[in-house]
């Protein structure tokens, strides 16, 4: 997992990272310069400019969204919220049953919060083929 640089932003960057197989450096650019982050500073992720950059690739990786995880067949972003501060929101890569948390070196068994929302991955624009392996596409 691509560990974010700061624990108090940057999450979304580090999932893109991961699932792209850039380094944090590099997929922040490509996100700022694709209007996907507020600023090549503020490295906040909304769910929707999250699914857009991702349609938006020359190889895309397409969004939909799931009503829970056992509806995940390859790769999905979750979006969370830390019950005991209600505005922290955080992006977190589930795949193959582990939890990929940008905020720890080492995929986990289980999360401590249900996610808010789930963006399954796909590779195809039918939701047919579901993205299953990080991928090593590295434009817009």
């Amino acid at each position: 997992m691509i560990v974010q640089p700061d624990s108090s932003t940057g999450c979304g960057v580090a999932c893109v990272a991961y699932t792209l197989g850039l380094d944090y450096g590099a997929a922040l650019k490509i996100m700022a310069d694709a209007g996907a982050t507020n600023s090549a500073t503020d490295h906040n992720v909304k769910v929707e400019r999250l699914a857009a950059f991702l349609e938006s690739l020359d190889n895309p990786i397409y969004v939909n969204q799931a009503q829970s995880l056992s509806e995940v067949q390859g790769i999905a972003f979750l979006y969370v919220k830390w019950p005991q501060n209600k505005r922290y929101r955080h992006w977190v890569v589930f795949r193959d049953g582990y939890y990929y948390d940008p905020g720890y070196r080492s995929p986990l068994q289980s999360y401590p919060v249900s996610p808010l929302k789930i963006l399954a991955l796909y590779d195809d624009p039918a939701f047919g083929i579901p993205l299953k392996a990080r991928r090593d596409r590295k434009s817009t």
